[in-house]
C-alpha cells in the first residue's frame, strides 16, 4: 500500500477490521475464503471459486489502475516501524 500497490488478499478473520482501524482509507481488495475440506486444504469447488475470485479481483485492479493512470496512496503512517516503535516507547515510559 505504501508504495502504491493495491493489496489483494484472502479475507481472513481479523485482517479487514485491523486495516479499517489502522488504515481507514486503505485500498485493499479482499477475496472470500474458499470452502475448505480440511484446515489447510480447499475443496475442489472451493479452489475453483477462489481462483475465479482472485482472477476477477486482479483483473479489476489492473483495469482501474489502467483507466486512472495512477495509484491511490492510503495513509499508512500508523503502521510503519517508526510508528510501532514510538507506541512501544510511549507505553514503556508510562510504566
Amino acid at each position: 500500500m505504501a508504495s502504491g500497490m493495491v493489496p489483494v488478499c484472502t479475507d481472513l478473520p481479523g485482517i479487514r477490521p485491523w486495516l479499517d482501524v489502522n488504515v481507514p482509507d486503505h485500498n485493499a481488495v479482499f477475496i472470500p475464503m474458499p470452502e475448505m475440506k480440511t484446515i489447510d486444504t480447499p475443496t475442489e469447488e472451493g479452489r475453483a471459486e477462489f481462483t475465479e475470485d482472485l482472477f476477477a479481483a486482479l483483473r479489476s485492479v489492473i483495469i482501474d489502475v489502467d483507466k486512472s493512470g495512477e495509484f491511490r496512496l492510503p495513509d499508512t503512517s500508523r503502521i510503519t516501524w517508526d510508528a510501532a516503535a514510538g507506541r512501544l516507547l510511549t507505553f514503556a515510559s508510562i510504566k
